[in-house]
């Protein structure tokens, strides 16, 4: 497995000090340069104690030992280990190795150092180093960077933080955050297996926790030196997934401050393909909503066009322009209702020029003397409906057949005969009258016949009867009215 091998300084906030402790600086011990940063943290309190929590596999304490050094012991997840002496010949041994452990269980550990010199008897803290394991075997650690003002980084409430804080040329990339409101708070949410966070301390800086996965923690960035670009928090072996660090900030006194500088996450190919989905075949919150939205759109488009559908289904209609053409299935022939006034009845197909008739599905009623034919045009006009005043002859056929286009139609012999020569009842006899209508020889419901009497039609004649074909309505009579 990769082998996370991380130090922190002894003024990082993540080593948590019992009060005994101070912090050492050239101003107190002309020896400090000797100490990496020129710093260091020492106790002469016996049982004072300095602790660290981590996760990995190994851990080991440097400090110095002096001529004024006595004791120490140290402990591991409260396994304690044989005391060891501090003491050396001055000038004495710096950037020492205090204790070391490497074959730990990858896990949580805590490790703790105690002072237990007798009175006057100083230990120190230099630097601790640990050591942990990331992801699969051979695989590569994957370091990233993220500055304070990437958008992973949100600032609550926006107004009490600022992004130009004193001593902005300490700050990695020249960019860093600062509060001074207490209760202010920011979120970094990542989806790697480990997270660093880094910023200034000093005497100025204040108290801080940090939540993440359901843990509360609490430290400290106030220090005796002023120091950029130091570890505030770590946590590893977080696992694949998102996880989101909140840190709050909680002075201890008025005019303290807290400013956050940047982050480095930690992961490997393996973990960050499961962090994006590869291998654990859960889709998130978000992915989830979305695809229900889209469903929910989905069924509601389908349900109006399906009743659009049915509605113009169920009120569709269809016209048919131009005439119709109609067969009458009237009454037989010798009934008292004989649409012939005087002649035979026999079956009648004509076509009704005068209008366009609108047919529906709602239109079919079985029940009517009048049936729709089939929708071809082809016309076919009863002998009775004729304009010529001959009767048709016995035997002969009911209905003529259209002449074929640019043939040649033998005109009958009593064409172009005058009609002035026929009485009333021959007229009557041979050709169709419709009620209230003029007709060749005048109107029925004005003009008397021959006997002196008005011609009357019977209701169903009158209501069922259509109106008279276009030559007959239109040929012109050649008789005296």
């Amino acid at each position: 497995m990769p082998s996370l091998i991380s130090t922190i300084e002894d003024f990082s906030p993540v080593i948590i000090y019992s009060p005994d402790w101070k912090q050492g600086s050239s101003q107190s011990d002309n020896l400090a340069s000797s100490y990496t940063s020129s710093s260091f943290f020492a106790t002469s309190t016996s049982g004072g104690t300095a602790s660290f929590t981590f996760n990995g596999t190994g851990i080991e304490l440097f400090g110095s030992k002096r001529g004024n050094h006595g004791l120490y012991q140290v402990s591991i997840d409260r396994t304690t280990f044989p005391a060891a002496s501090g003491e050396a010949t001055d000038p004495g041994i710096f950037q020492a190795s205090l204790f070391s452990k490497t074959d730990l269980e990858q896990g949580l550990h805590t490790v703790v150092l105690e002072n237990q010199g007798s009175a006057g008897q100083f230990v120190d803290l230099d630097f601790i180093t640990w050591h942990g394991n990331i992801g699969q075997s051979n695989e590569q650690l994957l370091v990233t960077t993220v500055q304070d003002d990437d958008p992973s980084f949100v600032y609550s409430p926006s107004s009490a933080w600022s992004d130009t804080p004193s001593e902005l040329g300490f700050f990695s990339g020249s960019s860093g955050h600062l509060t001074s409101t207490p209760g202010a708070f920011f979120t970094y949410e990542f989806q790697v297996n480990g997270v660093s966070l880094y910023g200034p301390v000093g005497p100025a800086y204040a108290p801080f926790s940090i939540q993440l996965n359901g843990d509360l923690l609490s430290f400290s960035a106030q220090k005796s030196m002023n120091a950029s670009q130091t570890l505030l928090y770590h946590a590893d072996g977080l696992g694949p997934g998102s996880h989101t660090l909140k840190l709050l900030f909680e002075p201890s006194a008025a005019g303290q401050m807290f400013a956050v500088d940047f982050a480095q996450v930690y992961t490997t190919p393996s973990i960050a393909n499961s962090s994006s989905g590869g291998g654990s075949g859960r889709l998130s919150g978000g992915a989830i909503a979305g695809l229900v939205i889209g469903l929910l759109v989905l069924c509601g488009i389908l349900t109006v066009g399906l009743w659009w559908y049915l509605r113009r289904r169920r009120n569709y209609n269809f016209n048919i322009s131009g005439p119709v053409m109609y067969e009458y299935r009237g009454p037989t022939p010798g009934d008292s209702q004989s649409r012939l006034i005087g002649g035979p009845e026999v079956p009648t197909t004509f076509m009704d020029f005068a209008s366009t008739h609108t047919l529906s599905t709602a239109d079919d009623d079985s029940s009517s003397q009048y049936a729709t034919s089939t929708r071809s045009l082809t016309v076919a006009r009863s002998i009775t409906n004729s304009t010529s005043p001959r009767r048709a002859p016995s035997g002969a056929s009911s209905m003529i057949q259209m002449h074929p286009k640019g043939g040649t139609l033998a005109l009958p012999n009593s064409a172009g005969e005058s009609l002035s020569g026929l009485s009333v009842e021959q007229l009557r006899a041979t050709r169709m009258v419709v009620n209230g209508r003029p007709q060749d020889f005048g109107s029925v419901s004005e003009e008397p016949t021959a006997s002196g009497s008005n011609v009357e039609l019977s209701h169903s004649y009158v209501d069922h009867h259509p109106p008279p074909d276009y030559h007959q309505a239109t040929e012109t009579y050649h008789g005296s009215r």
